[in-house]
């Protein structure tokens, strides 16, 4: 089991900025992508230790975070921050690109957003956080592997995901406000 936190909604609050902090639910990796929601639920990368989502502070209360997964957030310039979908040539492109990755690095798992796609690496032996000097050099390792997709395999993934503490949306949600399910695709590439 690779454990990951989902929240039903990315405004849930986090602890231990806010006593209670909003709940969370721990559930394996597979079981999160792969269901159904009703809500617009989303996943962090980390196994919450108290059922809470958690903020940078839960570092300084000496909580241990262990960072399960890593996500890689693919954006289409053309469709990025719009209602259009990303040219069918894009999409191709990009799955080719991730098939070559999964080619050279096992196992990743692969879906398509409304704007792009996300690629995600399950770690047997998780990364734990203790620190914030810890986080910082999570981010910076997490960056060294961004600049390798790039590299690599052409694949851009968004920089800006280097924070331990970020959520990404579900395949399988409806959207805040929204009344229509999106269902994309889910492949587990061995």
């Amino acid at each position: 089991m690779i454990p990951v936190t989902v929240l039903p909604t990315r405004y849930v609050r986090g602890w231990p900025a806010h006593e209670l902090g909003g709940a969370a639910e721990v559930m394996d990796l597979r079981e999160a992508l792969e269901r159904t929601y009703d809500t617009d639920a989303h996943v962090a990368a980390y196994a919450t230790s108290n059922g809470r989502r958690l903020t940078r502070e839960a570092l300084d209360r000496s909580v241990e975070v262990p960072i399960t997964c890593c996500v890689f957030d693919l954006d289409c310039p053309e469709a990025h921050g719009t209602a259009t979908p990303p040219p069918r040539a894009w999409r191709r492109d990009v799955r080719a690109r991730v098939l070559a990755l999964a080619a050279d690095h096992p196992d990743p798992w692969y879906y398509e957003t409304r704007a792009g796609a996300r690629i995600v690496f399950a770690q047997e032996c998780p990364t734990v956080l203790r620190s914030q000097n810890d986080a910082t050099q999570w981010s910076r390792d997490y960056a060294v592997v961004v600049a390798y997709l790039e590299q690599r395999y052409g694949l851009l993934a968004d920089p800006a995901c280097a924070d331990w503490q970020r959520l990404f949306r579900l395949p399988r949600v409806i959207r805040e406000g929204g009344t229509t399910r999106e269902n994309h695709p889910v492949n587990w590439m061995p």
